[in-house]
């Protein structure tokens, strides 16, 4: 009977999340939300359309602005994803946040690789097509972005 009690302790002490636990959490969060603000901004920067506006104007009646709002979208958020992939498996397999950032870094590198890559094998131009509203190529771009983010992910280890 006493064996029995003991166990029983032992897991409500394994439910209790300690301070030291909560603060880790944290700090990897706020990590891991930096990186990928800092992806996202860099994918900003470097792509010579303005997404945000693209979205934005999204709500037009003009059929060609709400195609170039849903590429931008869908080409946008390809690269979002591919980045939470790969981080959520250095958060898994990294064994201190150094190597968590490290991770982060690969995958914006990669990422903007990818979008360069795509752009350099294509017979058109990836941008203009993403600006006249071509869903078709954002939607491979963005498989693309998380296609390169499933196999880096699968290589950290």
């Amino acid at each position: 009977m006493m064996l029995k009690q003991e166990r029983n302790m032992d897991m409500d002490l394994s439910l209790i999340i300690t301070w030291e636990q909560v603060s880790n959490f944290l700090l990897y969060l706020v990590t891991t939300l930096g990186l990928i603000g800092a992806g996202l901004g860099i994918f900003l920067i470097i792509t010579p359309y303005k997404e945000m506006k693209l979205i934005k104007e999204g709500t037009s009646t003009d059929i060609t602005k709400v195609n170039a709002a849903q590429a931008s979208a869908h080409d946008l958020g390809g690269k979002m994803i591919g980045l939470c992939v790969v981080l959520a498996s250095a958060i898994y397999h990294s064994a201190n946040l150094m190597e968590l950032i490290l991770w982060g870094l690969v995958a914006i590198v990669a990422q903007i690789v990818t979008y360069y890559l795509f752009g350099w094998i294509t017979p058109f131009k990836v941008a203009k097509e993403i600006q006249m509203g071509n869903v078709s190529v954002a939607i491979l771009g963005s498989r693309l972005s998380v296609g390169c983010s499933l196999i880096i992910a699968a290589l950290i280890s």
